[in-house]
């Protein structure tokens, strides 16, 4: 019997995204410590790097274009594949790096292409997010492994309950889930990290052409030997990464 933390996040919500992506992030529990030590580094270097910038672009406002500017500011800086650019790239590539070296982590990824029928109009989205992510999760645990899920929040309806639904869900396939609690995503590096790593697989699919983006996509790409991210596949080194592309 084994025990586990799993992270959850998706990406390509909106409905004139061509692909919806679910991914998980499995972490044996002798290791959320270490590994959670390791990858704050350089996160909070990079707060450090960007608090500083802020600070001389702050000295140089009005008292009403601070105002402004920190009004905009909902929540703590996050390392997030969008937040890419010439000034941060280097940062982004460090965490990468130090990612790649935690042996025993475990990132399982599916992509829904949207045309087909889980984005159809009679198919509700919860639906087909619990469907999906019960799917992934039960692909990726024996069932005498014991695993708490912890997914970037999500909005649920109030006739909705999410951590009943999923639990049982994973329940009635034999999984023995301990519990789900949603979480932000600015509180943990395990989500952020791996918005980085999503996001390299969504941006390869989607051949976008920002050139600090493509780097990361290329560097990921590099550590696990593969030459894109638009097929099924799964590799075991640097660690284990696993991409499922679902047409139907």
């Amino acid at each position: 019997m084994a025990k586990y933390f799993v992270f959850v996040d998706e990406s390509g919500t909106a409905k004139q995204d061509p692909f919806f992506l679910l991914w998980c992030l499995i972490i044996p529990q002798e290791k959320i410590g270490e590994y959670n030590a390791i990858l704050w580094r350089p996160h909070d270097f990079t707060i450090a790097k960007i608090k500083e910038k802020e600070l001389c672009i702050l000295s140089t406002m009005t008292d009403q274009e601070k105002i402004r500017f920190l009004s905009k500011r909902r929540n703590p800086y996050e390392m997030k594949f969008r937040n890419i650019n010439e000034t941060t790239l280097k940062w982004y590539e460090w965490l990468l790096s130090a990612y790649f070296k935690l042996p025993d982590v475990k990132f399982c990824c599916s992509i829904l292409d949207r045309k087909k029928y889980w984005f159809s109009n009679s198919v509700n989205y919860l639906d087909a997010y619990m469907q999906q992510l019960s799917w992934l999760l039960s692909q990726n645990f024996q069932n005498d492994d014991i695993f708490v899920v912890l997914p970037d929040s999500i909005t649920v309806s109030s006739d909705r309950n999410y951590e009943q639904e999923l639990t049982e869900k994973l329940q009635q396939q034999g999984k023995q889930c301990f519990w789900v609690c949603r979480i932000e995503s600015h509180s943990s590096i395990f989500l952020q990290t791996v918005d980085c790593l999503i996001g390299a697989v969504m941006y390869d699919n989607r051949n976008l052409p920002n050139k600090n983006k493509i780097f990361i996509v290329n560097k990921v790409k590099e550590k696990l030997w593969v030459s894109d991210f638009k097929t099924t596949f799964t590799v075991s080194t640097p660690n284990y990464f696993s991409v499922q592309q679902i047409s139907q």
